[in-house]
């Protein structure tokens, strides 16, 4: 294979990696809010810019459904945020997030932040959901770690 289609060959791999990676993180950025409404928990779903709809997780009690669903919110924003990071590793010259603005601070964000969930201001590897932790660990040289808590 000529020196020419082979890196060809890396820029269309590359290529579909990346717009896979964004579509997943889009996808999976679903998760947005976290409100209790008659004691079941309403998730508002998101992709994109745009509403996509509401779903109620049901359940006899509300502190079962309420702790289910904020597991399910902290893993949801961690798998969007492993689509981001490989993202960013593409588009940054092999490196990964440090940091969460690292994924944030681009137009448009590689991860988008749901409402009600925020970067923690005294630490800036931390994202605060509500009742949930996303805690993003390693970056830079080495792949970036994301842990619910």
């Amino acid at each position: 294979m000529s020196r020419g289609r082979a890196g060809a060959s890396l820029v269309g791999l590359l290529l579909i990696v990346v717009v896979l990676g964004a579509l997943t993180a889009t996808a999976v950025v679903a998760v947005s809010t976290l409100n209790s409404n008659d004691n079941k928990s309403v998730i508002s779903q998101t992709i994109g810019p745009g509403t996509v709809g509401t779903g109620r997780a049901g359940g006899s009690g509300a502190g079962n459904t309420n702790r289910v669903s904020t597991e399910n919110a902290c893993r949801a924003s961690a798998d969007a945020a492993r689509s981001a990071s490989a993202v960013y590793f593409a588009d940054n010259g092999g490196s990964y997030p440090a940091q969460w603005s690292d994924l944030t601070a681009s137009n448009p964000p590689m991860f988008a932040l749901a409402a009600n969930v925020a970067i923690n201001a005294t630490n800036p590897k931390e994202l605060d959901g509500r009742g949930w932790k996303l805690t993003l660990a390693g970056g830079g040289t080495s792949e970036a770690v994301f842990t619910c808590s």
